[in-house]
């Protein structure tokens, strides 16, 4: 089984990747092991721990381990926002891992919104603005990120703090 993820250019030494949610049960393992040969160093999941469990998740952090991937979990509820200030922390986490030359993947349940607006932040760092990033981002996707009016808002208020 292969990985839906998907790399953004530009963002640096490193290597940002977006997609939805790896298979859950049996198929995790192998597309996890395909994720690592693409790449990817840390995988970022911004599913709620219900919302992991319902997809089969539940035991992501110990198959990426089993994979050789790092994991960090952000979670945030379907549609929902984070507090910008502890958003844009995480952003900083992962622009580190981009800039020290480490692949990034983040997903959430379908890779569009939570996830989107992970990358766009992230991608922001490195492309120089939230309008570049979002479009590189769309691009690399597939389609429009993010999902909703609100979450495109907050990107640009989480890359007008990294200014501020």
């Amino acid at each position: 089984m292969s990985a839906e993820i998907h790399a953004i250019p530009g963002p640096g030494p490193g290597v940002l990747f977006i997609g939805p949610a790896p298979s859950g049960g049996r198929g995790l393992a192998s597309e996890l092991r395909a994720m690592r040969e693409e790449g990817v160093d840390l995988l970022v999941s911004m599913l709620p721990a219900e919302e992991a469990l319902r997809l089969g998740l539940q035991d992501e952090a110990a198959a990426c381990a089993a994979a050789g991937i790092a994991f960090r979990s952000f979670p945030i509820r379907d549609f929902g926002l984070p507090g910008p200030a502890l958003f844009a922390a995480l952003v900083d986490e992962l622009a580190a891992e981009i800039a020290a030359g480490r692949g990034v993947a983040v997903h959430c349940r379908a890779g569009i919104g939570r996830s989107g607006m992970a990358a766009a932040c992230v991608a922001a760092r490195f492309l120089g603005s939230a309008e570049a990033a979002v479009a590189a981002v769309s691009r690399a996707r597939g389609l429009e990120i993010p999902d909703t009016p609100a979450q495109r808002v907050f990107i640009d208020e989480v890359v007008a703090l990294d200014r501020g």
